[in-house]
């Protein structure tokens, strides 16, 4: 017999979390329930946790399903996924093909040994889910790079994206429910007419979580543009995002859009969100855009 369930829950989090180093990404992540570091660099010497160093893919595989069912833990760390990349391209090397071992991944030619990889990474996934369904949360942190982005409808422009092969990254995005930045905000001042514009940082740690075109975003909950960078304001906002933020950024997107004043950009808002659906992401994107449009008009 067939049944249907609901979709909504309360679930533990799936979460990619990337910057620069020396943001607070470990630090924010050791705030989690009980966390559990599968550690591929150093960097928790401060940071009271229990980790676990891989040397190989094997070692991460294996880590990741003793921890699926440790009661110890409530929480699987990566840390980060651009340190156990390596080790899985030397895994696949030992694998090899049908015409034995690689010394190194190009040596299987024309980006073929970079498609061999994807499959391990699908298993690598495979098992946190299995976690994640046995109640942990799944956060996995890795640094950032700037990359070229073709813009179909537009100039190209460059964006801070995680540092990964693109296809990895891909699917790891897919698979998450949230990819955010973490950053230590800066404030640009200008003192005078004929000085240039000068950038201080506050010290504050945040979490960008908000889709932009100047880095790679992404969130299945109504969360807000910036977080502080801390465990338990972030899940609370999770927790509070439901359904019924759904109307809240429609009213937020009609404020904003009465403001900006502007049919054709009124009517291009309408027609996104007909295109994608009135999901919190695209509400987001859409409201976002706006705002872009209304400061653009204030300068």
């Amino acid at each position: 017999m067939i049944q249907f369930k609901p979709t909504a829950t309360d679930g533990p989090i799936r979460l990619v979390v990337y910057g620069k180093d020396g943001t607070g990404k470990s630090t924010f992540a050791s705030q989690a329930p009980r966390p559990a570091f599968i550690a591929a660099e150093s960097g928790l010497e401060n940071i009271n946790a229990m980790s676990f160093e891989p040397n190989s893919w094997e070692e991460v595989l294996d880590a990741v399903e003793h921890l699926e069912a440790d009661p110890n833990f409530d929480s699987i760390v990566i840390d980060s996924l651009d340190w156990i990349e390596p080790l899985c391209w030397d895994y696949v090397c030992r694998k090899g093909d049908d015409k034995g071992p690689k010394s190194q991944i190009e040596d299987f030619g024309f980006g073929k040994g970079y498609v061999y990889c994807i499959n391990e990474w699908r298993q690598l996934l495979s098992r946190l889910e299995r976690a994640r369904k046995n109640g942990k949360h799944v956060i996995l942190i890795a640094h950032m790079v700037r990359k070229s982005v073709k813009n179909l409808t537009g100039e190209d422009y460059d964006s801070f994206v995680i540092k990964l092969n693109e296809k990895v990254a891909g699917l790891i995005r897919e698979w998450v429910d949230v990819v955010a930045l973490a950053e230590i905000e800066v404030v640009a001042t200008k003192l005078s007419k004929n000085e240039s514009v000068k950038g201080s940082a506050t010290g504050r740690r945040l979490l960008r979580t908000t889709p932009s075109a100047a880095f790679d975003s992404k969130t299945r909950f109504a969360l807000p543009d910036r977080l502080d960078l801390n465990w338990g304001v972030f899940y609370k906002a999770t927790r509070d995002a439901s359904f019924t933020q759904i109307p809240k950024l429609k009213n937020e997107l009609d404020i904003y859009l009465k403001e900006l004043n502007d049919a054709k950009v009124a009517e291009g808002a309408m027609a996104f969100l007909a295109a994608r659906g009135e999901t919190v992401a695209a509400l987001n994107e859409a409201i976002n855009t706006v705002r872009n449009y209304i400061n653009a008009k204030g300068k």
